[in-house]
């Protein structure tokens, strides 16, 4: 009976142990922890909806330079074509990096965006160019400044960081566009028999 016993706290204290050094093991630092997927699964999705955003920059940027009608908004879609073809190599470095292909195509929304835009002429193309615009540069602004703050891949959120002064100062480009749009609008429509 005493051996019975003696053995019993043995197989006893053996599974205390097992289980001790499965959790150590479970929770030890080779292994990522929920929050580091989670923050590696948010900066890749940051860089993939930059990189798509980019690249829808830029090809609206180059329409945008043959069909507007307006200098301010020529001049505003030569500089997004002029920054973004700059930051995309750079976009693709990191994301080979993390081993993410940089789209070759615009996603779906885009592309009926970019369809839309080139069906548009004038001040109409203008117009739904400078909307487009100014609700993309705002959701961008704030994806970059989230990203600067709180991304957990430093070559990302260096990226974010950088980039940043860009995306503020795209959003007050279009800003200033849009206002010329508004004040030739209102200075030619009414000549013209418009408003």
């Amino acid at each position: 009976m005493a051996g019975d016993r003696g053995l019993a706290l043995v197989v006893v204290g053996l599974i205390a142990f097992s289980g001790l050094w499965v959790a150590n093991t479970r929770s030890s630092p080779t292994q990522p922890t929920t929050a580091a997927v989670t923050d590696s699964a948010r900066d890749a999705d940051f860089l993939k909806v930059a990189m798509e955003r980019q690249m829808a920059e830029v090809l609206m940027g180059q329409l945008a330079a043959q069909r507007a009608a307006t200098s301010a908004m020529k001049r505003f879609a030569g500089q997004m074509v002029t920054d973004y073809a700059r930051l995309n190599s750079e976009l693709k470095r990191i994301a080979a990096l993390k081993g993410i292909r940089f789209p070759v195509r615009l996603n779906s929304e885009d592309q009926a965006s970019y369809e839309f835009l080139a069906t548009l002429t004038g001040a109409e193309f203008d117009q739904t160019y400078a909307d487009r615009t100014l609700l993309r540069r705002g959701a961008a602004l704030a994806e970059f400044q989230d990203e600067a703050a709180h991304g957990a891949h430093p070559e990302i959120k260096r990226f974010a960081q950088q980039t940043l002064a860009t995306v503020e100062e795209h959003l007050r480009l279009i800003q200033d566009a849009t206002a010329q749009i508004a004040v030739t609008t209102a200075a030619v429509g009414p000549a013209l028999g418009f408003l």
